[in-house]
């Protein structure tokens, strides 16, 4: 064998072995592409606090926008319920502000975790992150479902339904004529609620804000419909009384029109004469003011100087001429604040008066 033919040999086993092993690396990479398998991704954990599985297990699908972006690791149990960890795909950017729901694929299907977000940024899920109870929801069990479709269907009375559909047969008995202006009235009911479909939209929306107060003053809202039931109650329990007066008012309504009548010739000659003096009340109302201030505190001083038939009065008298610091004095009616005059003193010179006050004190 020449030189040549030995060299052409060794390229074509080179050859083959290169192909061999990107035969094998080829098929064992689309194989755990499909079997979901971590060889040639590297996930980050994320812990989900649930408070039931519901349904959930290891290897469940975790979809984010409707793409399956990583599966369930693992499902135990802790203090406060159950933990599902789950691996998301490398370089998938999930937000943290977002609904993590497990939902069922059908009605008997696999459940799967279903990632929602509320905002399209970040901060972004990483490595570690703990996701509260609070922020999951589990849908109702099959079991839950069936209980109350049995009571639903419990509640229901034959004889009515047998009602409905009689009644139903004899308004569209008579063919496809009824059929076709229900049919007809329906699209125009349809056309008219999508022209008012902002206007909706706006109603709903405004309607959150009462909604809103209405839910925060629940327990006000109670006890104002427990108070009106007890003073309706009290009505109910007053309903002889309040005829009985009705009864009489309709007896005295004319007697009390026959007075207004007679009396509202004098009644306006006394408003008349009372017009000048309400004008000269206005003009002195700042006096009034001082003695509708004053009246009820000296009648309570005269009262209390009255006490067991004897007369208890205190009398002040004026003997000397006291100093008086200044010259200005106040009108009486005027209540405003002044400020205080520190530089005030009394100056008098006459003997026995403010024997002790500051213009005898010694000087340096």
């Amino acid at each position: 064998m020449s030189r040549t033919q030995l060299k052409l040999r060794q390229r074509a086993r080179v050859a083959q072995a290169l192909l061999l092993v990107i035969l094998v690396g080829g098929t064992v990479y689309v194989a755990d592409i499909v079997v979901g398998g971590g060889l040639f991704r590297d996930p980050y954990e994320v812990r989900v606090h649930l408070p039931e599985a519901a349904g959930l297990h290891e290897k469940s699908t975790v979809n984010y926008r409707g793409q399956r972006i990583g599966a369930v690791t693992d499902v135990g149990l802790d203090e406060e319920g159950v933990v599902a960890t789950i691996a998301i795909d490398e370089g998938v950017k999930v937000p943290r502000d977002s609904d993590f729901l497990v939902r069922n694929l059908s009605a008997v299907g696999e459940q799967y975790l279903d990632i929602r977000p509320r905002t399209g940024s970040g901060p972004w899920l990483e490595e570690g992150t703990t996701i509260a109870a609070s922020e999951t929801s589990v849908p109702l069990p099959i079991h839950t479902v069936i209980a109350d479709t049995q009571d639903l269907l419990a509640r229901i009375d034959v004889r009515d339904l047998r009602t409905i559909a009689r009644e139903a047969e004899l308004a569209f008995g008579d063919g496809s004529a009824d059929l076709r202006a229900t049919t007809v009235e329906l699209e125009r009911t349809f056309a008219l609620l999508q022209e008012l479909e902002p206007d909706l939209t706006s109603l709903v929306v405004d309607g959150q804000v009462p909604l809103r107060t209405g839910v925060a003053k629940e327990g006000e809202l109670r006890r104002f419909a427990r108070d009106l039931a007890l003073v309706s109650e009290e009505l109910r329990r007053a309903d002889p009384t309040i005829r009985r007066l009705i009864d009489d008012g309709s007896t005295l309504l004319p007697l009390v029109s026959d007075l207004w009548r007679s009396t509202a010739p004098v009644l306006s000659d006394l408003l008349g004469v009372m017009s000048p003096l309400m004008e000269m009340s206005e003009a002195h109302l700042p006096g009034l003011h001082v003695w509708l201030d004053w009246v009820p505190r000296q009648v309570l001083a005269m009262a209390g100087s009255t006490r067991d038939g004897t007369g208890h009065v205190l009398l002040v008298p004026k003997v000397l001429k006291n100093c008086i610091y200044t010259d200005d004095q106040r009108d009486p009616s005027d209540l405003e604040d002044v400020p205080l005059g520190l530089q005030r003193r009394c100056t008098t010179e006459a003997p026995g008066i403010q024997a002790r006050g500051s213009q005898n004190v010694p000087t340096p």
